[in-house]
């Protein structure tokens, strides 16, 4: 074998990591799915639990679907195990950028620290691959708020520069 056609050891590295990632990913996206907010279900969304400092925030992630009915994908997002609903995520699609904006996610607390925030994101990815017309994926968090950082940073996201508002704006492409 000729020396100039050896792989270094970072190349191999990087390599497993990317395959480790991939197998985790189709893990993730395996472990659980999304339905549209509908009247079938939104009784057992409204039961889902944010904690008690963020008590209100189904109702106001349903205000905000409604303001933007036009481009919002309301998800409850379910255990496929046993078919409960474990979350909730609404994404705000804009079209003529091309973006898909994680505007609100959560997990019931009852289901948080179990891995349903990191499959819920690369869910995100492959849904918006197959059903929407987006290379961007966006959303914002509170630059105190180190937990949500560190999640979004292990699923590929990076922070763009931008900030909305006092919070961080992060990015991940799709394509």
């Amino acid at each position: 074998m000729r020396k100039d056609t050896i792989k270094s050891p970072a190349i191999i590295k990087t390599t497993l990591i990317v395959a480790g990632d991939l197998k985790n990913m189709v893990r993730d996206i395996k472990m659980i799915s999304f339905r549209e907010l509908s009247t079938q279900n939104i009784s057992a969304c409204l039961q889902l639990d944010a904690g008690s400092e963020r008590k209100d925030f189904v109702a106001n992630s349903f205000a905000i679907a409604w303001l933007h009915r036009h481009c919002a994908k309301p998800l409850i997002i379910y255990n496929n195990d046993n078919d409960e609903p474990v979350g909730f995520v609404l994404l705000i699609v804009n079209d003529a950028l091309k973006v898909c904006n994680i505007s609100r996610l959560m997990i019931d607390t009852n289901h948080q620290r179990k891995g349903y925030a990191k499959a819920t994101l690369h869910a995100i990815f492959d849904y918006t691959r197959q059903n929407l017309a987006c290379d961007l994926v966006r959303l914002t968090y509170a630059p105190d708020n180190i937990a949500a950082k560190k999640l979004y940073e292990s699923v590929g996201f990076t922070a763009n520069g931008e900030v909305d508002g006092n919070e961080i704006v992060m990015t991940f492409e799709l394509f």
